[in-house]
């Protein structure tokens, strides 16, 4: 009985980690110091993107081909990592809408570290798909002083 019980407290540790698989991730970014509106980035490709939502552009989508939905869960997470946050001292977060076709969720950042949103397994389908990030309240344009967000690592994973 003592053996059951330890098995048992195995896998309910276990099966966390083993479900929480990543789909993709991308972290080939870098600042262009130019204003780009918005950017599309393919997380497969070779190409950096744009790290900054602020002044510079408020707009960036990852591009992203799947070959199978299997194995996927019905809930996904899209991860993304605030590395750098400022609101030039006004009381104003940075909102940020995350679309995926006719998905989308709204996330106050205020501040650095990981932000993660549940996207429904539905909104996925074989081939190309695209999330984009897009700040509402971000005003694209030099001498902005405008919420800005700098971005690391993305990563779309089972949840």
């Amino acid at each position: 009985m003592k053996s059951l019980v330890i098995i048992a407290v195995i896998i309910l540790l276990v099966a966390p980690l083993i479900s929480a698989s990543e789909i993709w991730s991308f972290d080939n970014f870098i600042n262009k110091y130019k204003v780009y509106g918005s950017a599309t980035c393919d997380v497969q490709g070779i190409k950096p993107c744009p790290n900054e939502l602020s002044w510079q552009g408020k707009s960036i989508k990852f591009k992203f081909n799947l070959d199978s939905l299997e194995g996927l869960t019905d809930t996904l997470k899209f991860n993304f990592n605030v590395v750098y946050y400022t609101n030039y001292g006004k009381d104003k977060d940075a909102i940020l809408d995350i679309k995926l076709k006719k998905y989308s969720s709204r996330i106050a950042v205020n501040s650095t570290g990981l932000y993660s949103i549940d996207i429904p397994k539905s909104q996925l389908k074989i081939g190309k798909n695209t999330i984009q990030i897009k700040g509402t309240n971000i005003n694209v344009g030099y001498g902005k002083y405008t919420p800005t967000v700098v971005l690391n690592r993305v990563s779309l994973e089972n949840s």
